[in-house]
C-alpha cells in the first residue's frame, strides 16, 4: 500500500513537473538554439548596457548649449578683536576711550542669490561636441550589432559541431560493429584453417584502430557539447539538422557591395573617424572667442544695513566675450594631436575596408569550395561503395585478401566522414558570410523573441 499512496501523494506534483519533462525532452531547432545564446549571453548584455550608456552623452553634450542656472545660499560670519598697546603713558588716555567704544567681536551676515549664464557663440565648440556624441551612439549601436553577430555565429558554429561530432560517432560506431563482424568471422575461418595468422591480426588491428578512433571522438563530442553549453546557456538536446541555408548574394560583387555597406565592423570605423573629425573641430573652437550673456540676483542681510533698517539687493546682467590669448602652447598641441587622431581613424577606415573585403572572399570561395566537395564525396560515397562489394565478391572467389577487404571498408568510411564535414562546412560558411555582409542579426534570420 506505501507505494499506491506515494503515488497519490506526488500527483499534484507530477502536473507542474510533467510539462517541463515534455519541454525537455522536445527537440531543439536551430533557431530556437539562436535565440537562447541572445537570450543567455552576458557579453551581449553587457554591450547593450555599454549601448545605454553612451546614448547619454548626448544628453550631456546638448545641455551645454542651453542655460546654466545656479542658485546658493551663503551665511557669513566674521569675528574682530581691537588690542591696544600704548607705546608711552601719554597714549593711555587714547587707549581707554577706544576700550569705551562698544564692538561686537561676532558678526554674521546671510544672504542668497541666482546666476544664470548661457553660450550665443562658442566658435563651433558645443555644437560639434553635440555631433561627437551623436557620432559615439551611431558608433556603439554598431558595436553592439556586431556583438550580436558574432554570438549567432558562434551560436550556430558550436550548434553544428555537435550534429557533424555526433554523425561522425555513429559513422565510427557502425565501423566497429562492422569490423567486429568481420574479425569473428575470420577467427572462425582460422579456426577451420581457411585463413593464416597474418589475416585474423589484420583484422584485429584495424578493429582496435576503429575503437580508438570512436573513443577519440567521443571526447570530441563532449567537447562540442561543452562549447554548445557555454555558448548557448544550456546542454544540447535532440538537435535537428537546418532544413535550409540563408539566403545570400548571387554574386560576389553584390556580397562586396552589401558589405560595405552593411558591415557593422566597416560602419563603426567609419562613425570613429568622423568623431574624431568632429572632435577636431571642437579643440579648434576653444581656441576661439566664445560670446557668453550672464545674469545675477542676490539678496544680502548684513547687520551693518539692518541697523540702518536697509537690505542690500542686486541684480547684473550682461554679455561678454572670452578669447584664450597664451595657454603656454596647450591649445596649438591640443589641436595637433586632434589632427593626428583623425589621420589615425582614417587610416584605420582603410583596413577595415581591406579586411572586409577579403573576409568576404574568402568565406565566398569557401562556402562553394564546400558545395564542390559535397558533391565530389557524394560521388566518392557511390564509388567506394561499389568498389567494397566488388573486394568483397572478389575476396570469397580468393582472388583479393582480407587487408583488401578491410581497405575498401576504410576507404568509405573516410568518404562518409568527408561528405559529413563538407555539409557542416558548407552551412557554417554560409553564416560566416551571411555576417561579414552584416546581415546575421535577429531580424534578418526572423529568430523568435523568447525561446
Amino acid at each position: 500500500m506505501r507505494p499506491l499512496w506515494v503515488i497519490i501523494c506526488l500527483l499534484p506534483f507530477m502536473g507542474f513537473l510533467l510539462p517541463h519533462m515534455i519541454q525537455g525532452a522536445r527537440a531543439q531547432s536551430f533557431n530556437e538554439a539562436l535565440a537562447l545564446a541572445l537570450a543567455n549571453n552576458p557579453t551581449l548584455a553587457a554591450a547593450d548596457s555599454q549601448y545605454q550608456a553612451v546614448r547619454q552623452r548626448q544628453i550631456t553634450a546638448f545641455s551645454a548649449s542651453l542655460p546654466q542656472v545656479t542658485g546658493y545660499v551663503r551665511s557669513t560670519t566674521m569675528e574682530s578683536e581691537t588690542r591696544c598697546e600704548a607705546l608711552s603713558t601719554s597714549d593711555t588716555g587714547l587707549c581707554q576711550s577706544l576700550d569705551r567704544v562698544e564692538i561686537d567681536p561676532r558678526n554674521r551676515a546671510e544672504g542668497w542669490g541666482v546666476n544664470a549664464t548661457l553660450d550665443l557663440f562658442t566658435s563651433g565648440k558645443n555644437f560639434n561636441d553635440f555631433r561627437k556624441a551623436r557620432s559615439d551612439i551611431r558608433a556603439q549601436e554598431l558595436s553592439l550589432r556586431a556583438t550580436e553577430q558574432m554570438i549567432l555565429l558562434n551560436a550556430a558554429t558550436v550548434y553544428l559541431n555537435v550534429l557533424r561530432d555526433e554523425a561522425v560517432l555513429g559513422l565510427r560506431q557502425k565501423n566497429i560493429d562492422v569490423l567486429q563482424r568481420r574479425y569473428e568471422a575470420v577467427r572462425d575461418q582460422f579456426d577451420v584453417g581457411i585463413v593464416t595468422r597474418t589475416d585474423m591480426a589484420q583484422s584485429e588491428s584495424r578493429l582496435k584502430l576503429a575503437e580508438s578512433n570512436f573513443i577519440r571522438q567521443q571526447a570530441t563530442l563532449e567537447a562540442a557539447r561543452a562549447n554548445y553549453k557555454e555558448v548557448i546557456g544550456q546542454l544540447p538536446n535532440q538537435l535537428e539538422t537546418p532544413k535550409t541555408l540563408p539566403s545570400l548574394p548571387t554574386r560576389i560583387d553584390d556580397a562586396l557591395q552589401l558589405a560595405r555597406q552593411q558591415s557593422p565592423t566597416l560602419l563603426s570605423v567609419q562613425e570613429n573617424a568622423r568623431g574624431t573629425e568632429y572632435t577636431t573641430y571642437s579643440v579648434i573652437g576653444s581656441a576661439l572667442p566664445k560670446i557668453s550673456l550672464f545674469g545675477n540676483y542676490s539678496v544680502t542681510d548684513d547687520p551693518t544695513f539692518r541697523q540702518r533698517g536697509e537690505e542690500e539687493e542686486v541684480t547684473r546682467y550682461g554679455i561678454e566675450m572670452t578669447m584664450p590669448l597664451f595657454t603656454g602652447g596647450r591649445s596649438l598641441a591640443a589641436i595637433n594631436a586632434s589632427r593626428h587622431v583623425a589621420n589615425q581613424t582614417t587610416m584605420q577606415v582603410h583596413a577595415a575596408s581591406n579586411q572586409v573585403e577579403r573576409e568576404v572572399k574568402v568565406t565566398w570561395h569557401d562556402f562553394h569550395a564546400a558545395g564542390g566537395q559535397i558533391e565530389s564525396s557524394r560521388k566518392q560515397i557511390t564509388a567506394a561503395e561499389i568498389a567494397l562489394n566488388g573486394v568483397i565478391q572478389e575476396r570469397e572467389l580468393g582472388i583479393r585478401s582480407i587487408l583488401d577487404v578491410l581497405d575498401a571498408e576504410e576507404e568509405l568510411l573516410d568518404a562518409r566522414v568527408a561528405l559529413i564535414q563538407a555539409e557542416h562546412a558548407r552551412i557554417v560558411a554560409a553564416y560566416r558570410l551571411l555576417s561579414v555582409i552584416g546581415g546575421l542579426t535577429r531580424n534578418q534570420l526572423e529568430l523568435p523573441a523568447t525561446p
